[in-house]
């Protein structure tokens, strides 16, 4: 893990993550009422998918801070990604508890594989980016029997395709602090995960200090 690359995704999402909380919180909150008719044990996609529409939705209404703007296509499964043209995207998921380390396989798709076989991050990014990275924005309920509980939310960048019930390979892996980002005081803690090929990170709000 690049703590340098921690940074600079921190500083490049920044200005992002406080409307992207503010909007998946109403969305989640939505799902539930919006989607009430269907058992979540028996149907689980629906409200991922809800979720994803009413984000996009809540987005729009409170609009996205400077450089960044709304991008994919609703009409294929909710498709939501954030995009800083030119130098980043995120592509907003639900985390998959099937997964070892949670993150999403790619799938049969050769679009999706294609997004997901990303080359590892250049040492120096995010200065001159030959291409648009592409981050995966990994939310998940922090407790799935009572969804309106709390979420989390993560910022993923895979390097490999995965396969289902396997651990998705990613060279970062970023647990956001719940309302968003202040750089200026976040700590980072490095975590220790066995199953994981490269590491992940944990954002913690540092406290005040007279």
């Amino acid at each position: 893990m690049n703590h340098e690359h921690v940074v600079s995704l921190l500083q490049s999402t920044g200005t992002l993550t406080g409307v992207l909380d503010e909007a998946l919180a109403e969305a989640i909150a939505r799902a539930e009422r919006e989607c009430a008719a269907y058992r979540h044990e028996e149907y689980r996609f629906i409200r991922a998918l809800h979720v994803r529409l009413a984000a996009r939705q809540e987005l729009e209404r409170l609009g996205l801070p400077e450089k960044w703007q709304l991008a994919g296509n609703p009409a294929r499964m909710g498709q939501l990604i954030l995009q800083d043209p030119g130098r980043m995207s995120l592509r907003l998921l639900r985390a998959n508890p099937l997964q070892p380390n949670r993150v999403p396989h790619a799938g049969s798709n050769q679009a999706r594989i294609r997004v997901w076989q990303q080359p590892p991050l250049d040492p120096n990014w995010p200065a001159a980016p030959s291409q648009e990275v592409v981050f995966l924005a990994l939310w998940d309920y922090s407790d799935e029997r009572n969804r309106l509980d709390g979420f989390s939310l993560r910022f993923i960048h895979p390097v490999g395709a995965g396969k289902y019930r396997g651990t998705v390979p990613c060279d970062l892996d970023v647990a956001i602090p719940r309302h968003g980002t202040t750089f200026e005081d976040l700590e980072f803690l490095p975590q220790d995960q066995e199953e994981d090929l490269f590491g992940s990170y944990e954002i913690l709000e540092a406290e005040e200090t007279d």
